[in-house]
């Protein structure tokens, strides 16, 4: 989770400060970018898993078989079977 990094929790205490020395237009511009960070890291985090997985699906073995005469696409596992 984004908003656990150090850099996000030592931005979020700097906002807790401004916000308790009475700067609250600093406070709300600090807190509008860690969550433009979260946000962002988060697209990035859904980005890069659906791209391992395309990749995961085109990197599998893939055959094509005829059996009794119908045409069969098999998709196998990296482990050979016994």
């Amino acid at each position: 989770m984004a908003l656990l990094e150090p850099t996000n929790l030592l931005l979020l205490a700097c906002a807790l400060i401004y916000g308790l020395i009475g700067e609250p237009q600093e406070a709300w511009i600090l807190l509008g970018f860690v969550v433009a960070i979260c946000l962002l890291d988060g697209w990035q985090q859904h980005r890069s898993r659906r791209a391992l997985a395309e990749l995961a699906r085109l990197s599998s073995p893939r055959a094509r078989v005829r059996r009794e005469g119908i045409d069969l696409d098999r998709r196998g596992s990296l482990r050979a079977r016994c």
